[in-house]
């Protein structure tokens, strides 16, 4: 006969569940134990609640009903032949040492943070699949090491979440056959025999560039009127990469979209909302120097957007190191910097600028950049792509000064 029990307690030195009869055990409360073991026939329901366990580990060979739960285990995770593990969309966060994961389990979350050099051991006649989220870090100096039961049998491991949501850094992987999409790992080392993996970096340099619209030449520096009047959107403008900031840090222009292309003329390998300083730098949304995950150290065009002004696109492929290296600058402020005949407007001696008065971005300035765009925002204050000044206000001034001295221009990016 099945039997249902509630389970309520706060600290066990052991836990073990293992009926004489088939039965099930549904948590009243957090708990906290030394191991878990589910017998055959037998049921926990975690019934979302936390579970807590520690360096004898959890082995499943009856029923895990995890729910929405956070499981902890400091142990080795098993599930047996004939155990069941339910994820639902609960989180297993593996916090011990020197632990390994047996049988085919399907995670929602899988997490593993290690501060010292540590291994993560996968049963070689098994995969591990995640839904979700895959969260597995080492740190600087101190990898956390992916490695087979078995020397040269590779083990399986399946992702199929979001890229986003796939967080996998300072690891030293060996002998995995990955499924699903490929894990791209940063700063990490391959070992060897592994498959459908990516081992990349954070790469990084410095880059400048000054906009026409913005730019003063009394100040020598591009002015920030969209910021003080808290125009500037906190999601960026281009379909890209639409990310969002919680709010919009000082001193800056607006958004740019930053390109990195392997030939002048290929396909961008990565586009990144960035914002725009006055004084031409341009930063990550965190205010570091611009940061592109998951591409290899080495050369890169650089392709700088904007929303209302004409593309640029490096002379040449400069240098990208790991993030925390000594790094480059790509200044293309310099016209001797930018790819193209005339690709770049004189602001005053020494200073170049994108030009302004392309509107709808489609890279050429028009008629219907006018008509379209700055002829219905006449009159209108806010972040507007009739804005040529990118004061904030549409006025004649945007038409006149800059859309009409433009007018036929054409970015020279490759296309």
């Amino acid at each position: 006969m099945c039997r249902t029990f509630i389970f309520s307690i706060t600290c066990l030195v052991l836990l073990i569940i293992n009926f004489a009869n088939a039965g099930e055990l549904r948590l009243a409360s957090n708990v906290k134990g030394d191991s878990v073991y589910i017998g055959n026939a037998n049921t926990l329901n975690t019934n979302g609640h936390k579970l807590d366990i520690g360096s004898r580990g959890i082995s499943i060979h009856g029923t895990l009903n995890a729910g929405s739960s956070e499981i902890q285990c400091g142990g080795n995770w098993t599930l047996g032949g004939t155990g069941t593990f339910t994820a639902s969309t609960s989180t297993v966060v593996l916090d011990g040492n020197n632990q390994t994961i047996s049988g085919n389990t399907t995670f929602y979350a899988l997490k593993k943070s290690a501060t010292e050099v540590d291994t993560l051991y996968f049963d070689h006649n098994s995969t591990q699949t995640i839904t979700d989220s895959l969260n597995l870090q080492g740190t600087t100096g101190k990898l956390l090491n992916l490695r087979s039961t078995q020397d040269g049998a590779a083990f399986g491991i399946t992702y199929s979440g979001e890229d986003s949501k796939s967080s996998l850094s300072y690891l030293n992987v060996k002998d995995s056959n990955a499924g699903g999409k490929t894990l791209k790992a940063l700063s990490s080392i391959d070992a060897g025999s592994n498959s459908n993996w990516s081992f990349t970096e954070i790469i990084s340099a410095y880059i400048k560039a000054w906009l026409e619209g913005p730019y003063d030449v009394v100040s020598h520096s591009m002015k920030t009127k969209l910021r003080d009047n808290s125009w500037i959107p906190n999601q960026s403008p281009y379909t890209a990469d639409p990310i969002s900031v919680g709010s919009i840090p000082s001193n800056i222009t607006d958004w740019v979209l930053v390109e990195l292309r392997q030939t002048a003329t290929g396909s961008a390998v990565s586009s990144k909302s960035m914002f725009l300083e006055s004084d031409g730098d341009i930063v990550s949304t965190t205010g570091t120097a611009p940061e592109f995950p998951y591409l290899n150290v080495g050369n890169y065009f650089v392709v700088v957007r904007h929303r209302n002004h004409l593309a640029i696109i490096s002379k040449l492929a400069h240098t990208f190191v790991a993030k925390g290296g000594s790094l480059t600058t790509v200044d293309l402020r310099n016209s001797a910097n930018v790819y193209g005949g005339n690709p770049v407007k004189q602001l005053e001696t020494g200073a170049w600028g994108l030009y302004s008065g392309d509107a709808d971005s489609n890279g050429q300035v028009q008629t219907t950049d006018k008509n379209n765009y700055w002829l219905p925002q006449a009159g209108l204050s806010g972040y507007r792509s009739g804005d040529f000044s990118i004061d904030g206000q549409v006025q004649t001034v945007d038409k006149n000064s800059y859309w009409l001295p433009n007018a036929g221009k054409g970015t020279q990016v490759p296309q």
